[in-house]
């Protein structure tokens, strides 16, 4: 089995040695190489992995290497269109990684799985590439795809946004940098452990869960001691944690203390 890469970015360098590690045959081109069009013959499947705003002009720059008219061409962006950004009728798709991307090095295809959206016959054939290199995958049917990615967005970004907020309260705290980095670590993988076992409403814990208004204000008290820039992430993160566990007690203790504390009201929402 032979894909076309498009794009050698952290996507498509970690897909590209995914698939290449497994057997699939892979021709990896990016704009920027100095050498001409890749081989197209025998391809399965193109994929396009660029950023959305380069898609349509990725589609069009692989029609002008003569790939075969059925071959589909997929994307791997998680927001745009599944149809219609090549400029043929030929069978297109979204083959999108759920999977947070830093180096193609270090990404792991064990933990990741895919989106499939789109054209069938563009489905069945990422679907028949990843099922050969092994990788996990679910079909989505007309989705939403912005609001689907806006979950995306929260899940992989917010985690790391607050895995550098709780690191910086640790080290206030007097903990090293490694040694707070470690301890976060092991919280995290617990909560993913848990929502893998129960889900993740089952893998909450602490003071919130529990209804302990007073331990959350007087975590909030050291707070605007030690580290006020971070203080409306903690107090809006418990309020909304409240809000979902409808826990309107604390919900309301944390609003009350935020105002008499001066807390900016833009800042909570």
């Amino acid at each position: 089995m032979k894909i076309i890469m498009v794009g050698a970015g952290r996507v498509g360098g970690s897909l590209a040695r995914w698939f290449t590690d497994s057997g699939v045959e892979v021709e990896l081109w990016d704009k920027v190489s100095e050498h001409g069009p890749p081989s197209v013959e025998g391809a399965a499947l193109v994929v396009l992995a660029v950023p959305e705003e380069d898609i349509a002009s990725a589609a069009r720059a692989v029609e002008g290497w003569g790939v075969r008219a059925e071959v589909p061409f997929v994307h791997c962006s998680g927001v745009a269109h599944p149809a219609g950004f090549a400029p043929t009728p030929r069978p297109q798709g979204a083959m999108h990684p759920a999977y947070s991307f830093s180096s193609p090095d270090t990404a792991r295809s064990d933990a990741a799985c895919f989106l499939l959206d789109g054209d069938e016959v563009a489905v069945a054939a990422a679907r028949r590439v990843l099922d050969a290199a092994g990788l996990a995958h679910m079909r989505g049917r007309s989705h939403d795809r912005k609001l689907y990615h806006a979950g995306c967005v929260t899940a992989s970004n917010f985690v790391g946004l607050l895995g550098v907020a709780a690191g910086t309260m640790m080290e206030k705290a007097g903990l090293p940098p490694e040694g707070a980095r470690k301890l976060l670590l092991s919280l995290l993988a617990g909560v993913v452990e848990n929502a893998a076992d129960a889900g993740f409403e089952e893998a909450l814990s602490g003071p919130v869960v529990r209804g302990d208004a007073d331990t959350v204000l007087a975590e909030a008290d050291r707070l605007a001691e030690y580290a006020p820039e971070l203080l409306p992430l903690f107090l809006e993160g418990n309020r909304s944690l409240a809000v979902v566990l409808d826990k309107p007690e604390v919900a309301k203790a944390i609003m009350e203390w935020a105002r008499s504390f001066d807390v900016a009201q833009d800042d909570i929402c």
